[in-house]
């Protein structure tokens, strides 16, 4: 099993969070999922190890072959 985790920007929190309650309800993985409010919430969040570890992901990614 592949996993992903998808960060997304959406100042509409109620409509995130149906959404996530909406995959949890699904039979099958549907992957992370982390909702901000806007890109400075975003990057407000990131430490200097955080964004160590989007970079690693971004580059795992990127040399994965797709299936």
């Amino acid at each position: 099993m592949r996993l992903t985790i998808t960060i997304n920007m959406t100042p509409d929190w109620r409509a995130a969070l149906r959404q996530a309650g909406q995959a949890g309800q699904a039979d099958r993985y549907q992957g992370e999922t982390l909702s901000f409010e806007s890109l400075g919430a975003f990057f407000g969040r990131l430490t200097e190890r955080r964004w160590a570890l989007v970079n690693a992901l971004q580059e795992q990614g990127a040399n994965r072959d797709p299936q």
